[in-house]
């Protein structure tokens, strides 16, 4: 049986998401990069960002997995305050989601919508 504190899970899945967020910035970067800039992207780096998509679906659907696991295991009882973990996430969207507030007035950013940081 593995137990561990709420704090170090909740640490540990911050590095998780720190590090599929390092390579989803690093792809952005070689896919938008300016082609006259730069020497012509080899087969290689293109394999490289594919394999780092497979990567990083692979690891977002085990830490989905592993939250609902955890999510199912947490007995209702148990309240936090989410007010300042709350206040640092920018995307109103997600901060609605995660707050556990079922706003169905409130608006929505649709994909593709431009949404200011």
């Amino acid at each position: 049986m593995s137990v561990g504190t709420l704090a170090r899970l909740l640490s540990a899945l911050s590095a998780e998401c720190d590090e599929l967020a390092v390579r989803v910035d690093d792809m952005h970067r070689f896919l938008t990069r300016d082609p006259s800039a730069a020497p012509r992207s080899s087969e290689v780096d293109y394999m490289v960002a594919a394999q780092d998509i497979d990567f990083i679906q692979q690891h977002l659907a085990g830490l989905s997995e592993f939250l609902m696991v955890m999510a199912e295991m947490t007995p209702d009882a148990i309240r936090v305050d989410l007010a300042a973990p709350l206040a640092t996430v920018k995307l109103s969207d997600m901060k609605r989601r995660l707050s556990g507030t079922d706003d169905d007035d409130a608006p929505q950013v649709r994909p593709g919508e431009l949404e200011l940081l």
